[in-house]
């Protein structure tokens, strides 16, 4: 015997049996291993695929250029790949998977550390490719 309590609504005025089943559910069987070992394929070095997987392993910013000039090398090296200006953030994690330059706590540099390092950056690669068309 069904009480009221026993039933759930379903729409105005209309209401289902609760539970719905008849009994237990099926319990899938296990697959079967294959019949033979699959090679392994061959590692190959991964893309940075727009910077959202981890890249190739990072290579250090050079050591004998101030930092400034290194991170506008590496800023020429976005643009030239991407054929964009990077954002302080985009920027920070390009620094971090081409080069391994972290901050403090060994993630990204902070967008408002880089923040002023980009807007002069853009200007000066817009300066420079202006500088370049002038050039006979």
């Amino acid at each position: 015997m069904l009480l009221s309590e026993d039933r759930a609504p379903v729409a105005p005025g209309r209401k289902r049996p609760l539970g719905g089943t008849a009994g237990p559910l099926p319990v899938p069987e296990p697959r079967s291993a294959p019949a033979g070992p699959e090679p392994e394929p061959e590692p190959a070095e991964p893309a940075p695929d727009d910077l959202g997987g981890l890249g190739p392993a990072p290579t250090a910013l050079p050591d004998d250029i101030p930092r400034e000039e290194a991170y506008y090398g590496a800023f020429r090296q976005y643009v030239a790949e991407k054929n964009d200006f990077p954002d302080p953030r985009q920027f920070a994690r390009y620094l971090q998977i081409m080069y391994g330059v972290t901050g403090r706590e060994g993630g990204p540099l902070s967008e408002n550390y880089l923040r002023s390092f980009v807007r002069e950056f853009r200007q000066r690669f817009r300066e420079e490719m202006e500088t370049a068309e002038h050039i006979p």
